[in-house]
């Protein structure tokens, strides 16, 4: 009985523990400037979408950049196949597409140069004279 209950304590502290994403691991304060810098550079590329901006696009992406999308169903490889797959139309107007964007969530660890950083956009959509949101959870890899 002892055990059960031993065991019970143990399960209910981590419960609590890492029950909210407060307590997860945090940005170090040594690594602050790097991570407002990746939420600055993710938060571009969502104005760049607002924007109908390609350029922008292509400037934020590197020519081996490697991904996917919430509908690719497989590796983009490189910036053409990003560029292609990725983004909108070129033509696409302003005020279709993505029109507006929230980050709810972010939240950057580092191994040395290379910063993993997951967040959670909120994206504001328009379709003809349809509106809608979604909801992306994305992971992006940054190496200095």
């Amino acid at each position: 009985m002892r055990r059960n209950l031993t065991l019970s304590v143990a399960c209910l502290t981590m419960l609590l523990t890492f029950r909210h994403p407060a307590n997860a691991q945090s940005t170090p304060p040594d690594r602050a400037a790097d991570a407002k810098a990746i939420r600055a550079h993710i938060e571009s590329i969502c104005q760049a979408f607002v924007d109908k901006d390609r350029k922008k696009l292509e400037e934020t992406h590197g020519k081996n950049w490697r991904g996917f999308t919430p509908w690719s169903g497989h590796v983009i490889r490189g910036l053409d196949g990003y560029m292609d797959e990725a983004t909108f139309a070129p033509g696409t107007p302003k005020g279709q597409g993505m029109v507006g964007y929230r980050m709810s969530d972010f939240d950057a660890v580092f191994y040395g140069d290379t910063a993993v950083a997951s967040f959670v956009l909120d994206l504001d959509l328009v379709h003809g004279s349809e509106k809608s949101t979604q909801k992306l959870t994305l992971v992006d890899v940054y190496n200095k």
